[in-house]
């Protein structure tokens, strides 16, 4: 790995010095802690370009750059060898063991323009553009008295490579100011691509205190706004929200879309102000505006899948549509239960609509009617893979699956790993698989965390045979408590000693047809193993008496985890199921891991096409409280900002320095309220507020109630009803105690970050349970006061004086109650 360090203090030349030596040897730019506000415009303007370009410091990287700075006397001497060093400044010391790249041109950026001509490395217009910005910076526009002719040439070099002077001349005058900048930092926070018709759309939302007038004119400037086909720009003040719309593509007539609103403009640029949606409402408005105009004319009717008709309730398996004598939809039957309350789709809507009908119900099979006579049938896996799947066969990433497992033999290994009694009791199960005639194997965490060695005692067993002979057997004569679940194909053992063991068939979902309810039937254990989510959950090891100890991977799961990558097993998997890409970045988070590069590229798909807002709200609550409960928790939370997850459950809500500090604190808190007062602490409504501080109650009362976060909607309720008093807190010491009991313990910790109160918590509370050790009732009784009401008052007294340091001891407290209170 190699290193470019800039300064602090870093200026436009550094950057553009820096970002050549990227090109020339791949290096990672290591940004200061402060630099020019033209370096924070450039980084946000071409953040795309930057994003995988910025590493971290390591002492131990092979070489490391210094760039026009020359300066060393912070860096340790034992890696002076290392360091090489591009600088236009004049030297006075050369140090040696270091090598020096030193030019009397008027930019650093020169210097390395030329090497890269020497070398003919590739640079696009971008390049030329981020490569010019230094020269152009450093010698004034070419005014300075430092230019060179070389600065000149190599400008000129970069000219003819595409650089862009419009964009250098707005950033070296500044036109994008510090209002401006944040306000599309929060832009591109919030914002997602739509795929239509081979046209990719920008749309991008933001809340802000006051609208900028001029800010359409700066849309250029932002690299992002300038690589689609068409952008529109949402920005909600008080008031309003303003629709500013640009368009590269005559196809997409920015006039006749936004004329929908009121507004006004040509096909290239228009806009648009609406007083009466919500931000997330014109949001999806404009989607299904942008879907009607530029999909495709497919109908549901086109893609429902046909079943037999019929009159009557007979008896019969599998699935049919039941019709009165008029030939019109009475109700559905499958497999002789008859069913008339399920919601039915309009035939003749586009594939779209059908996508954000079906998003409002948990009801995975939809009859779909033609003037009230059935079509046919089609589920939701029907609608999201008709929609999504030419998307995906565009981008040609294949998965590939093989039927012959790597195997391992790890016997020894899991003697080891697995407490003894469990251990011997996974050997009775596999005798007993073997006598009669079936395997077993262990699969899940527990397979997962033992490659990891990680301890886990979650027992997970897979059968493949009759999964109530073996547990009949296994029961017999033992205190052993079973519970079946038949319709499943699942049991739940629980031992004598406590110990669960979760059983289940080997199994795999089979459809009779397109569109029907999944049928459960027994499989194979590479059948069942298929059906999981990543790579690293397939891995399986099999505890049948004549192969126990064997490890079987179908799938490379080894290999994923030895290489720290996450990766899935089907090309449609985050369409037939969005949780996955929740799942995706927890595991992730939780160990460490990155995205395997198809991989991510399906989930950044999904993402676009906002398929997590199509899952069941009560999977996505467990997956967030899941996330909450997680040690990575920050991680997590940035990788789902990353992947521009995040905003897709909590609008407008990114993860920015002030949140990531935060969430730290409050997860630090939690811990030490934990250990110090043995504070039992849900997590959920601390990180939820550390997400949505900034959002309108409002706002977060819409999300928390879509997301079944009921408790955590009257914590909120609680910090936006009492803020004033979080705001001018208590300053005497038994005033803040009586304050601090008032708020609930729940969000104690988020109130005590945020409102800057931890530090004095922890004195209180640590003061409070040293009491029990200053006084008790059992000491005023010896001291000869009769219990009565009046102890409590006598407590409290001494309570507010320990407050206060006037009382620190037993003896003072007993000296005390003796002169006030002894007769």
């Amino acid at each position: 790995m190699q290193l470019v360090l800039l300064q602090e203090g870093a200026d436009l030349d550094a950057l553009s010095s820096a970002y050549g030596l990227s090109l020339l040897y791949n290096a990672k730019i290591v940004l200061p802690n402060a630099y020019s506000e033209t370096v924070r415009l450039t980084l946000n303007i071409f953040s795309d370009r930057f994003k995988n370009k910025i590493g971290h410091f390591d002492k131990n990287a092979e070489k490391i750059y210094l760039v026009d700075s020359h300066y060393v006397d912070n860096l340790n001497s034992k890696i002076y060898k290392k360091i090489e060093i591009y600088d236009h400044h004049p030297i006075d010391e050369y140090k040696k063991d270091i090598k020096y790249h030193i030019k009397n041109y008027g930019s650093a950026t020169t210097i390395i323009v030329e090497k890269l001509k020497r070398k003919k490395v590739y640079i696009d217009n971008i390049d030329a553009t981020i490569l010019a910005l230094g020269i152009y910076e450093d010698t004034g526009k070419f005014c300075y008295n430092l230019t060179t002719s070389q600065d000149l040439k190599m400008a000129s070099y970069l000219l003819e490579k595409g650089a862009n002077l419009k964009i250098i001349s707005d950033i070296l005058t500044n036109r994008l100011n510090s209002d401006k900048i944040q306000v599309f930092e929060k832009l591109l926070k919030n914002s997602y691509n739509l795929y239509l018709d081979n046209k990719t759309i920008l749309i991008a939302s933001a809340y802000i205190s006051e609208y900028i007038p001029d800010i359409s004119s700066a849309i250029n400037l932002i690299e992002e706004f300038n690589n689609v086909d068409a952008v529109f720009i949402l920005l909600q003040t008080k008031n309003k929200i303003t629709i500013i719309g640009r368009s590269g593509n005559k196809e997409i007539d920015l006039s006749q879309i936004l004329s929908i609103f009121g507004g006004g403009g040509h096909w290239s640029a228009a806009s648009a102000t609406i007083k009466t949606f919500s931000l997330n409402q014109l949001q999806d408005y404009l989607e299904f505006l942008l879907k009607k105009y530029l999909s495709d004319t497919k109908k549901l009717k086109d893609i429902a899948i046909p079943v037999e008709i019929t009159t009557s309730l007979k008896h019969s398996d599998g699935i049919k549509i039941l019709i009165n004598q008029e030939g019109k939809y009475e109700g559905i039957v499958i497999n002789n239960k008859f069913d008339d309350n399920l919601i039915v789709l309009n035939a003749n809507i586009s594939l779209w609509e059908a996508e954000k009908e079906i998003s409002k119900y948990e009801q995975d099979i939809f009859p779909v009617l033609e003037k009230q006579k059935p079509v046919g049938i089609v589920s939701k896996k029907d609608i999201l893979k008709a929609l999504y799947k030419p998307i995906l066969d565009k981008e040609k990433i294949f998965l590939a699956k093989k039927e012959k497992p790597k195997e391992k033999n790890v016997k020894d290994r899991l003697k080891h790993f697995l407490p003894e009694d469990i251990y011997k009791e996974l050997k009775i199960i596999g005798k007993i698989a073997k006598e009669n005639g079936y395997r077993v194997y262990l699969v899940g965490g527990i397979v997962r965390d033992f490659i990891l060695s990680k301890k886990s005692l979650d027992i997970d067993i897979i059968v493949e045979g009759d999964i109530e002979k073996i547990i009949k057997d296994y029961v017999k004569n033992r205190k052993i408590s079973v519970y079946f679940f038949k319709e499943f194909m699942t049991a739940t053992l629980k031992l004598e000693n406590g110990i669960k063991f979760d059983f289940a068939t080997a199994r795999k979902e089979s459809y009779e047809y397109p569109g029907a309810y999944p049928k459960v039937e027994k499989a194979t254990i590479f059948e069942d193993l298929y059906r999981r989510d990543f790579t690293i959950n397939t891995l399986a090891i099999e505890i049948t008496e004549d192969r126990f100890g064997t490890l079987i991977d179908f799938f490379d799961g080894l290999k994923d985890i030895k290489e720290k990558r996450i990766k899935v097993l089907h090309q449609t998997s985050f369409i037939e199921d969005p949780i996955r890409i929740l799942r995706a970045l927890r595991f992730a988070g939780r160990f460490g891991y990155k995205l395997e590069k198809n991989t991510e590229k399906l989930l950044k798909l999904a993402v676009e096409e906002k398929l997590l807002q199509k899952a069941p709200t009560g999977r996505i609550n467990l997956e967030l409280n899941l996330t909450f409960d997680e040690e990575n928790v920050l991680y997590i939370l940035n990788l789902m900002d990353e992947y521009k997850v995040l905003r897709q459950i909590f609008p407008n809500c990114f993860i920015n320095l002030e949140r990531e500090v935060i969430i730290a604190k409050i997860s630090e808190a939690i811990n030490i309220y934990k250990v110090l007062f043995d504070l039992k602490i849900e997590k959920n409504s601390n990180y939820l507020m550390a997400l949505m501080y900034h959002l309108p109650f409002d706002v977060s009362y819409f999300v928390l109630k879509k997301y079944h976060f009921d408790k955590s909607i009257k914590h909120f309720k609680y910090i936006f009803d009492f803020i004033d008093k979080f705001k001018n807190l208590p300053e005497k010491n038994i005033e803040f105690f009586k304050f601090l009991k008032t708020i609930p313990v729940e969000i104690l910790p988020f109130s005590a970050i945020y409102f800057n109160f931890f530090e004095k918590s922890i004195e209180i509370l640590k003061k409070e349970k040293e009491f029990k050790n200053i006084i008790s009732g059992e000491d005023l009784k010896n001291i000869g006061i009769k219990p009565s009401p009046i102890y409590k008052k006598i407590l409290s007294e001494i309570f507010k004086l320990y407050l206060d340091g006037k009382i620190s001891s037993k003896k003072d407290a007993v000296d005390y109650v003796k002169k006030y209170y002894n007769n």
